[in-house]
């Protein structure tokens, strides 16, 4: 799990908030573009149900608790909060929803919004992982859930099928005070060494920031 950055991005602190297991990981950066606050935690919630469970409610101590600091949380949690984010199959067999509950209360109690929800609202549809077993059917496990204030910002958020892999990379994206777009990729899948045009495509064109 990596957060790539730019040196002009003026980042202050990097750091593993919470010991990486097989059961989560969790990675956060702060920094500040121009003066503005902001904190990325970018996380993996596991896979099985029980460590997922378990994990999710954890993220709430990982959130910097400074008012001042716009907070964007991102990852792959491995569960969907409703079933409009994944096919029949994937709701019903893989158990998918399990940990959705406890995503939703993160999610109101920090002030976080689903970007790309926001972006495309229902009834609108799009997965980031589409399973390779024939009856688990697909879903949108990968998430930018960041503080409602951004999405006054010309938000902007996509998930990227372009990479050899089940899983899609999911892009955020708004645009500072003074037109400085700041552009955020996560859940790069890991072939994405493979496919380094890809990557540069989404990071590149003078854009300043993740």
């Amino acid at each position: 799990m990596a957060i790539p950055i730019r040196e002009s991005c003026g980042c202050t602190n990097v750091a593993e908030v919470a010991p990486s297991t097989d059961d989560g990981r969790r990675l956060r950066i702060d920094f500040s573009p121009h003066g503005h606050l902001y904190s990325v935690i970018t996380a993996y919630t596991p896979c099985d149900q029980h460590p997922r469970l378990a994990f999710l409610p954890t993220l709430a101590s990982n959130l910097p608790t400074d008012s001042r600091r716009s907070v964007l949380l991102c990852g792959d949690f491995n569960c969907i909060d409703t079933i409009h984010d994944a096919t029949p199959t994937a709701s019903e067999r893989s158990g998918r929803l399990v940990g959705g509950a406890q995503l939703q209360h993160l999610t109101a109690d920090a002030g976080l919004a689903d970007a790309w929800r926001h972006c495309h609202p229902h009834p609108a549809t799009d997965f980031s992982f589409v399973s390779r077993k024939a009856d688990h059917g697909a879903s949108r496990l990968d998430y930018w859930l960041v503080a409602e204030a951004l999405l006054q910002h010309q938000p902007h958020s996509a998930i990227i099928d372009d990479f050899d892999s089940d899983q899609c990379a999911v892009a955020f994206a708004f645009t500072l005070p003074g037109a400085v777009l700041l552009n955020s990729i996560t859940t790069l899948p890991q072939v994405y060494n493979g496919h380094r045009e890809v990557v540069s495509s989404i990071l590149g064109g003078g854009v300043e920031g993740l």
